[in-house]
């Protein structure tokens, strides 16, 4: 028996005898086992696609029960927005540390976009269009995995209209919130245009920009256009 067998053999034993494996260990173990769980249904969502993919698929390419799986999701769905929160958290932040803080409002905003762009034409149309449609429509269980991104990407955004309308690009008499979903309502309009395939890729961030110039001229002070 080699080294691993006797190890595996002492937990065995160890657990019939009622001994608690360490916190610590059982945490680590549980990570370990949810990260194989994502990165066998991220791999799968994109060789295979989403729709041919299925639980046993992924149980498989994680070597754990189908069961284990519904530990860690409650859905496919679900599987799909963890599987794709950890890389849009890792998108934001990127976005966060690159930030040119002294840039136009336009061009501020434009950088989270571009970014956000990049993001899902990295993904792909269909999982795009899929993870837009649960941001949207599916359980609040589902929308959970990706809040913390969502409001990273919030707080992002929110900071460049405020600093705007602090530096005078912007009025300050309209509110912040009303101005940021206002902005991302029309981004993500055009985003879910381009996942469904209405809208070219290339053409994409420039629709986007073309939108965002507006919105923020309109909201622009009397001579502060051109900064804008």
């Amino acid at each position: 028996m080699d080294g691993s067998s006797k190890a595996a053999a002492r937990r065995t034993l160890a657990l019939e005898a009622g001994e608690p494996e360490p916190e610590g260990k059982r945490a680590r173990n549980k990570q370990q086992k949810r990260d194989r769980i994502l990165k066998a249904a991220r791999e799968l969502f994109t060789a295979d696609g989403f729709s041919a993919t299925t639980i046993q698929d992924v149980a498989t390419r994680a070597k754990v029960a189908a069961g284990t799986v519904f530990l860690y999701a409650r859905s496919k769905e679900d599987l799909l927005i963890q599987a794709l929160s950890g890389e849009l958290e890792e998108a934001v932040a990127e976005m966060t540390a690159t930030m040119p803080q002294d840039a136009p409002t336009v061009d501020r905003l434009m950088h989270i976009y571009a970014a956000l762009i990049r993001y899902h034409a990295a993904i792909g149309r269909e999982m795009s269009a899929l993870m837009l449609r649960e941001l949207m429509y599916g359980t609040e269980e589902n929308r959970a995995g990706s809040n913390r991104a969502m409001q990273a990407l919030d707080d992002l955004t929110a900071a460049a209209i405020l600093d705007g309308q602090k530096t005078g690009q912007l009025r300050s008499r309209v509110e912040m919130r009303l101005v940021n979903d206002t902005l991302f309502s029309v981004f993500y309009w055009l985003l879910i245009h381009w996942s469904l395939g209405r809208i070219d890729g290339a053409s994409l961030e420039a629709q986007v920009r073309e939108r965002v110039e507006l919105c923020v001229r309109g909201l622009s002070r009397p001579g502060a256009a051109r900064k804008a």
